[in-house]
């Protein structure tokens, strides 16, 4: 049997008791954002014997390489290596996160039409359906030709269409059953007055347009996270949570990286949990910490100014301000450490930062194995989140 349907028939086993609520846990989903985050969280799931989703999204992961240079076959290839190098081996299945028009940041920011948008979608679906991914979150919830939030009808209309086509490439191919995932807003604009509201009308409508085989298993919608904050809102969730349960599917929340509540998850029903530039901020963090090892013994590093560097050149930075014509060095020390250490993520594989990276490792090697101690970091990281959100020996 392909191992690749099996995960996909685990992955149904899992969901099972969550949907009965005869269980409570909140799978977890880790963005692979550097090699160091892959081997860590796969590590981690092998100790915990915990399930795993890898969740990519287009602009991590592509057919033009995305900012790791992985495609969806590289990746899956590389899941596969590593994992069978592991003991007990972890059960992982990789998915498409964001899957969307204009999810894709050179897309939005060229302000492509739909019908590019679009067809850029299918082609990122197209390329991870054929590696073996059976997990597609649809995301359309951007649209950079609308002002504010975008109507109802529209997400509806464009998310079915994109569920239609995705089942119909499925079938067409025989691949083994899609797992799949829908929502509106991450964070509810502050421009609705009512998300719950907006929530129930997107999935009424959904549901009435769609047959079984797409209906979702996760919907993302706002508990109360949001990017870079520690906050969760626990009886805003419960709600959501109750809401989503009626029409058969699992509340999935996204910005989980900084949540120091994480253990509420399972508690509030929450089915599942992304994990991004988090994990970023960690590596970041492992490393700057080698650097100051570096310094303490008279080396004189260059890993952290190269990161600097690259990133701001990379201009990428700048999706996470709210001046976009800001210049960095203009703003707070606070300010620019955050966004160092979760834009990270964007220039990890630059080949100035690897080779800086490199040249780091050698300076402290006497003293310690740096790659082995930044995986270290990660892997206990993943570890402890996987202890919080109760997935441990759930491959049982």
């Amino acid at each position: 049997m392909d191992q690749r349907i099996s995960e996909q028939d685990q992955l149904a086993e899992w969901v099972a008791p969550l949907r009965d609520q005869s269980a409570a846990y909140t799978l977890l989903a880790v963005c692979p954002t550097s090699d160091a985050v892959l081997r860590g969280a796969l590590a981690a799931a092998s100790d915990a014997e915990a399930p795993l989703l890898i969740a990519a999204t287009r602009n991590q992961v592509d057919v033009d390489g995305g900012y790791t240079g992985w495609t969806p076959r590289a990746l899956v290839d590389r899941v596969e290596a590593l994992c069978g190098q592991l003991s007990p081996t972890p059960t992982v299945l990789c998915c498409v996160d964001h899957g969307g028009p204009w999810c894709k940041d050179a897309e939005r920011i060229a302000g492509v039409p739909w019908s590019e948008a679009k067809a850029g979608t299918q082609t990122t679906i197209r390329a991870a359906l054929d590696a073996g991914y059976r997990y597609v979150h649809i995301d359309t919830t951007i649209d950079p030709h609308e002002e504010g939030p975008l109507p109802v009808e529209t997400m509806v209309q464009r998310t079915q269409e994109l569920l239609s086509w995705t089942e119909a490439y499925r079938q067409e191919h025989n691949y083994s059953r899609v797992t799949y995932e829908v929502g509106i807003e991450e964070v509810a604009p502050a421009a609705v007055d009512d998300s719950h509201a907006r929530l129930d009308a997107f999935l009424t409508q959904l549901y009435d347009g769609i047959p079984p085989e797409q209906q979702p298993t996760f919907v993302v919608s706002d508990v109360g996270t949001s990017f870079g904050t520690g906050q969760f809102d626990t009886d805003h969730a419960r709600q959501v949570v109750r809401h989503v349960r009626s029409f058969g599917a699992l509340v999935k929340a996204h910005y989980s990286d900084f949540v120091e509540m994480l253990d509420a998850y399972p508690r509030c029903g929450v089915g599942g949990a992304n994990i991004g530039p988090g994990l970023s901020a960690i590596e970041y963090e492992s490393l700057c910490e080698l650097e100051s090892l570096a310094k303490s013994i008279g080396a004189t590093p260059t890993w952290h100014d190269t990161l600097r560097d690259v990133l701001v050149e990379s201009g990428r930075w700048r999706k996470w301000t709210t001046d976009a014509g800001a210049d960095f060095d203009a703003l707070s020390a606070d300010q620019q450490e955050t966004l160092l250490a979760t834009g990270s993520r964007y220039v990890w594989a630059h080949p100035a930062v690897e080779e800086a990276r490199a040249s780091l490792y050698d300076q402290v090697a006497a003293y310690r194995d740096g790659d082995a101690y930044v995986t270290w970091r990660l892997r206990s990281a993943v570890t402890d989140m996987m202890h919080a959100l109760n997935v441990v020996g759930r491959l049982e």
